[in-house]
Parts: C-alpha cells; sequence; structure tokens
C-alpha cells in the first residue's frame, strides 16, 4: 500500500518541517536506482525535472556523466556551509563505492528519515553547460580532482540561461555567505530564473523512511498529470492549478 507524503506521519494534520540536512561518516545512503527498477527511475528523473520550471515541458532530459571542466556556473560565490557539507557528502559516496553524483537517498540510519538528494542540474546551451543548481558539489569534485560527474542535464531548452556562465576559477569560495541569492551574479534575468534548488531542498524531498521515498518516486513516475513547481507557495501544482500530493494526502493519490 502506498505511503503517505513526503515528510509526514498519519497523525499531522500539516506537514512538520523537515530536518536539517547532514552528512557524516555513519550517514546512511543509497542510489536511489537500489530502491526502484531502472525504467521508474528514469520516468521519475524527467518528470520531476519537468516540474522545475514551464521552460522544461519539452526539454530533453537524461542522467549523463559530463566533464567539471567543461561546465560553467551561474554564480560567482558561495556558501561555505553547503560547501563543506558538499565535501562530506562527495567523499561518503567515494568511500561507498557510489558515483558521483547519482540520485541517493541520504539519512542517518536505513529506518530514520530521508532525503532524496538530487543530482546536479545543467543546461547545454550554446557551446556552453550551465550549472543550474549543483554549485557546491561541482566545486567539491574539482577541489578532490575529480574530472566527471553524473548530472541531469536538460537539452533543448529555448530559453536563455538565466545569467552569464563564468569559470569555475573565478568564483569566490572563501565567503561566509547565508543567503543564495547574494551569490548569484549581478547580471541575473529573474524572469529567466529556474527555480530548481527551491525544489530540490523542500520538504517534497524528505521522507519519513527508505520505503516512503520509494512509494513517492512510483507515484510521481507514473503519474498522468504534470506538476510544476511554485517557489512562492512552496508546493506541486497540477498545471490546472489544483494542490499537489503533500503533507496529508502524498502517495495516496491513485
Amino acid at each position: 500500500m502506498a505511503r503517505p507524503g513526503p515528510g509526514i506521519s498519519s497523525g499531522y494534520a500539516e506537514s512538520p518541517p523537515p530536518p536539517e540536512l547532514t552528512v557524516s561518516p555513519s550517514s546512511y545512503l543509497a542510489p536511489l536506482s537500489d530502491l526502484i527498477d531502472e525504467d521508474t527511475l528514469h520516468r521519475f528523473l524527467v518528470r520531476c525535472t519537468q516540474a522545475i520550471s514551464p521552460f522544461y515541458e519539452r526539454a530533453e532530459i537524461r542522467l549523463k556523466v559530463v566533464s567539471v571542466a567543461e561546465t560553467f556556473s551561474l554564480v560567482s560565490r558561495v556558501e561555505q556551509r553547503r560547501l563543506k557539507r558538499a565535501g562530506d557528502l562527495l567523499r561518503s559516496m567515494r568511500a561507498r563505492g557510489v558515483p558521483p553524483y547519482c540520485p541517493i537517498a541520504l539519512g542517518n540510519t536505513a529506518d530514520s528519515g530521508v532525503w532524496l538528494i538530487y543530482p546536479p542540474l545543467v543546461e547545454p546551451q550554446a557551446r556552453r553547460t550551465y550549472v543550474i543548481n549543483g554549485h557546491h558539489r561541482l566545486i567539491a569534485a574539482r577541489d578532490s580532482k575529480i574530472r566527471r560527474v553524473q548530472v541531469i542535464s536538460v537539452e533543448s531548452v529555448v530559453e536563455r540561461a538565466p545569467a552569464a556562465g563564468s569559470r569555475w576559477a573565478d568564483v569566490d569560495t572563501t565567503g561566509f555567505l547565508s543567503s543564495a541569492r547574494n551569490a548569484r551574479v549581478a547580471d541575473v534575468k529573474e524572469g529567466l530564473v529556474r527555480p530548481s534548488a527551491s525544489f530540490c531542498r523542500s520538504r517534497y524531498f524528505y521522507f519519513e523512511s527508505q520505503e516512503h521515498l520509494r512509494d513517492w518516486c512510483e507515484w510521481f513516475a507514473r503519474s498522468a498529470d504534470r506538476w510544476l513547481w511554485n517557489p512562492e507557495t512552496q508546493k506541486l501544482e497540477r498545471v490546472t492549478g489544483t494542490s499537489a500530493p503533500n503533507a496529508d494526502v502524498g502517495a495516496r493519490q491513485p
């Protein structure tokens, strides 16, 4: 039987806030491919990525391996706290033989709540590959001399990137920023921003258990509706405007 939606026990009327994401040597970590079959994984990644932005509705979306050196950053500065966490995550994945950065379930134990860690998101455009989300992880890979990583590649996007890209060597990693907004480069085009970070760090990516995560992925992969993330309400919405599964309905949807 399908479980309730992300981050909620059956006794709650509203979803409690998800816990802070942490990474330690004792963290539970499992590739999403160990929890769901290959076809479901592909369908889920496509549907989930399409939900990030209306620009992605007709894009070609696939999990692929890219060269870190050939990607371009859309931010000029990064947060030290998140950069440290990205390094901890990378070391944990390498220690367990998990390819960086395949989609994974991450938690303190297999029986506790888990986060879905989505791969970095990139857009190849005009002979450049722009990093839309996952800047800290790619910097961690570069600093660890890892040349190639897994990403979600969103291709054939008609709308241009939301800002001009820069080389990784030009990104300031020494600051202690508390706001991702402050990390944006000066020429960001607000109307073109893809709210991927808002979506991928929302409560929709936190689950009570590994089984709960699996059920939600399977539900989302087979949903006949198209969903779109609303960063203002922090909710998934059908294109028709009806609220998506969350706190008290979740994967119980047909």
